[in-house]
């Protein structure tokens, strides 16, 4: 996940100057670099361990919106030779509020490809079970504000259940965002939910370290 290291301010997150990127319209440069860099890396992984690893990258809804998005994806995919599955694509709800999207076509043509798609942040704002069909991706990411209030509330519970039913009869991934806790993870393996990410398994790691992480990773599984 990107973070903004800067000498005054020390290290500040995504949440903080994202928003204004899009504001000032520097969130087409920025995500373009990113794009870019993550598949530089995700090509640097297939070569540590031999087999693939997926790498995510968000993308905003005014880069979805550029006439050369299509190309800009499939152009980086290309310049590192990087299997298309290996790339996921992580938009909003906003990415779709619009009736005629014309985003939507460049998702398919992208999706023809191989890449995948997930939607973000699934169970907040404008998201719907009764949209969820609609939606031209291949998993949903449900919201950490979901996942911890598991052990909190039965409410959170009965909605994480219709989600991961309803996903799973549609033919689309659930992954469970922010777990922290065992109770949280029995949780979701008990309702059938594919996949869980959060400081439960690992805190957040720099590439360099994600890289040394992975690859004694990959030397215990051989010597299994």
């Amino acid at each position: 996940m990107l973070r903004w290291e800067n000498k005054k301010l020390g290290i500040i997150p995504p949440g903080e100057f994202i928003p204004r990127a899009e504001a000032l319209g520097a969130i087409i440069p920025l995500g373009s670099w990113v794009l870019e860099e993550s598949c530089a890396e995700a090509k640097k992984w297939m070569q540590i361990t031999k087999n693939p690893i997926q790498v995510a990258v968000n993308v905003s809804p005014k880069q979805l919106a550029e006439e050369n998005f299509v190309e800009l994806v499939l152009g980086v995919l290309e310049k590192y030779q990087l299997p298309p599955q290996l790339l996921d694509l992580e938009l909003t709800e906003y990415s779709f509020l619009e009736d005629s999207n014309p985003a939507v076509n460049s998702i398919l043509e992208i999706k023809k490809k191989g890449v995948t798609f997930s939607l973000d942040d699934f169970g907040t704002g404008y998201s719907s079970l009764s949209q969820l069909a609609s939606y031209p991706v291949d998993t949903i990411k449900i919201d950490q504000s979901l996942i911890s209030g598991i052990t909190k509330n039965d409410q959170s519970i009965a909605i994480l259940k219709a989600i991961v039913s309803m996903a799973r009869e549609i033919g689309i991934k659930v992954l469970a965002e922010g777990v922290e806790k065992q109770k949280e993870l029995e949780f979701l393996i008990s309702v059938g939910c594919s996949v869980a990410q959060g400081h439960y398994f690992h805190k957040p790691l720099d590439k360099e370290n994600f890289r040394i992480l992975i690859k004694n990773q990959y030397e215990k599984i051989k010597k299994i």
